[in-house]
């Protein structure tokens, strides 16, 4: 059986408490079968970060390259929809 969230979560707190490195949290988050939204989340509540500097910490991270290489078509045709829909007038940062 799979562990919630909360068990993963409490788990991992202490392995950051510990200190173990950021780069080793985020590689066992990926390997114990987290999905990249997920490990996001956890990156988010073990460190304390928000949204997009959780995000670009996983995204960065190696073992996520051919999840976010084989989603970068779905994420431009998104912002081009949203650029379509908003006749190009919305904010997207830059990555």
């Amino acid at each position: 059986m799979r562990k919630s969230f909360e068990q993963v979560r409490e788990d991992y707190q202490k392995r950051v408490s510990q200190g173990e490195p950021r780069d080793d949290v985020i590689a066992s988050l990926h390997a114990d079968g987290l999905s990249i939204i997920e490990s996001i989340k956890a990156v988010r509540t073990l460190y304390g970060v928000g949204l997009g500097d959780a995000k670009q910490i996983v995204t960065a991270h190696p073992v996520w390259a051919e999840v976010v290489r084989n989603t970068q078509p779905l994420h431009e045709k998104m912002i081009k929809v949203m650029m379509d829909a908003h006749d190009g007038s919305i904010d997207i940062p830059p990555e």
